[in-house]
């Protein structure tokens, strides 16, 4: 169960319902973490903020404003020792950086519902203001290299429904692995999981070598009493 600190998420997912640019399995990625969340890391339910595009749904629209707002008000509410969690399901793309001096004269992008594009540069200014003491690494799972694209999950293949087939990898490595995973682990067994199903793209991880090999979503008071 969670203790005084808290552990915050912000979970996305866009499926684009009823454009050319459809995906199925998106919103079952988000809602299969939440239950990861709260069954394995101790998140409490009251504590994530789920964002759908789900026709129907009382969940807030993925707009690219309500994004914002929503990481903005969990960094917000960080103090010391809190952890912080954002997951994302739906496209990315890159586009021309704006900035002569970014160092890969592009930026990333993820595609809030509106198509309204929240960049990498956008995701270091909304962070920024967290709470020193609390936990946000700066890591980024990718399900693909920037010149692959990420697959839908086969409903045959997962139960019925369709997932994202990197959400769908990281569920089974989770649900095969019940100790604690580096970031690195969790890829790198993920991949492996890809190639077997012979799904041909190749999972990343962005974020520093300290933090690839840190724990996945242990706050550092857990790593002092492990």
């Amino acid at each position: 169960m969670e203790g005084h600190n808290k552990r915050l998420a912000v979970l996305v997912g866009c499926n684009y319902p009823n454009t050319s640019h459809e995906l199925h399995g998106c919103i079952n990625d988000v809602l299969a973490m939440r239950d990861t969340l709260v069954k394995r890391f101790g998140f409490n339910p009251t504590n994530i903020q789920l964002l759908t595009d789900e026709p129907g749904s009382s969940s807030a629209m993925p707009t690219g404003v309500n994004i914002k707002k929503a990481l903005a008000s969990m960094v917000e509410q960080a103090e010391a020792g809190d952890v912080l969690y954002f997951h994302y399901s739906g496209h990315g793309t890159r586009i021309p950086s704006k900035k002569p001096a970014h160092p890969f004269r592009h930026e990333e992008a993820i595609v809030p519902c509106d198509f309204n594009l929240i960049t990498d540069l956008d995701f270091r200014q909304l962070v920024k203001p967290a709470t020193k003491g609390s936990l946000m690494r700066g890591i980024l799972l990718s399900g693909c290299q920037a010149d692959e694209t990420s697959a839908d999950m086969n409903p045959n293949m997962a139960g019925g429904k369709a997932y994202g087939a990197f959400s769908n990898a990281v569920q089974m490595v989770l649900k095969d692995n019940p100790g604690q995973l580096s970031n690195r682990e969790v890829v790198m067994k993920a991949r492996n999981i890809l190639q077997a199903q012979g799904i041909v793209q190749h999972p990343c991880l962005y974020c520093s070598d300290e933090n690839a090999n840190c724990y996945l979503l242990v706050a550092m008071s857990e790593l002092r009493l492990m």
